[in-house]
């Protein structure tokens, strides 16, 4: 079975200006599971633990909830929480 994947795009504030990757995140809609902007650490701590990646252009996505699970002092519980309820809205 092919998985879904959704793309969302955040936009900017008038306050701080990201550029379009940093402020892009995937939802695979298949596992329910939220892919993050990562640094190349995480994405080779990620590849160690052979966790799923989503390239995109020339940047990495990662599974949020391995996100704050494996880097729990960089807020992505609470970034997750935002992305499920204000962005995809599930």
């Amino acid at each position: 079975m092919k998985e879904a994947i959704q793309g969302y795009e955040i936009q900017n504030t008038a306050t701080k200006k990201l550029p379009k990757w940093k402020r892009t995140i995937f939802h695979n809609e298949t596992t329910d599971t939220i892919f993050f902007p990562a640094g190349n650490m995480e994405v080779m701590c990620a590849m160690y633990d052979g966790i799923p990646i989503i390239p995109d252009k020339k940047h990495n996505y990662l599974p949020m909830d391995w996100l704050h699970k494996e880097f729990p002092n960089d807020g992505y519980n609470e970034i997750e929480e935002v992305i499920r309820t204000k962005i995809i809205g599930i």
